[in-house]
């Protein structure tokens, strides 16, 4: 059985708050041992994370085309860091590549709680035996490019599940 989800403003504000809490050590989201963030890096991660977060809700309620200007300052906005913090500028790239694959996570995983775990058909209760998700979202290693993605998806992508149903084993 396909279904359509329907995800409201709440879910897309919880996948705000928790990749805003990712991406505050250098190493976050990697194996190993994560160190605190200099304050220079801080504020550029800050920065660029504000761009985002505006990038993602303008896509989210005008479409992506009206996100497009917000995309490309997020791009500007990194450059000015790669200037300034020269090799430190991994540490901002990846704090926001963390934050960005935290948020489509929560917006993933909270389009799967909308699946209904049983239906009752003809007084009989079948319950979910399995679950299919087909979602076409490429990420890059270009913070730009993974954001242009998941602004796309946002703005009109299209997350479809698939649910299989039967009745329970005796």
């Amino acid at each position: 059985m396909k279904m359509l989800v329907v995800l409201g403003e709440d879910i897309f504000e919880r996948a705000l708050e928790a990749a805003h809490a990712s991406g505050t050590t250098v190493g976050a989201g990697t194996t190993g041992l994560g160190a605190p963030l200099t304050d220079d890096v801080r504020r550029w991660i800050d920065e660029v994370w504000d761009a985002t977060e505006a990038a993602l809700l303008k896509a989210r309620r005008e479409g992506r085309q009206a996100a497009a200007e917000l995309v490309q300052k997020v791009d500007a906005l990194l450059k000015q860091a790669a200037v300034e913090l020269v090799d430190r500028c991994k540490a901002v790239k990846d704090a926001i590549t963390d934050r960005l694959s935290d948020y489509i996570t929560s917006v993933i995983d909270a389009a799967l709680l909308r699946v209904r775990p049983a239906l009752s058909i003809g007084g009989r209760e079948m319950l979910v035996s399995s679950v299919t998700i087909e979602q076409r979202l490429m990420l890059s290693g270009s913070v730009k490019a993974s954001l242009e993605e998941i602004v796309e998806f946002i703005a009109e992508g299209e997350l479809t599940l698939s649910a299989e149903y039967g009745l329970p084993r005796a």
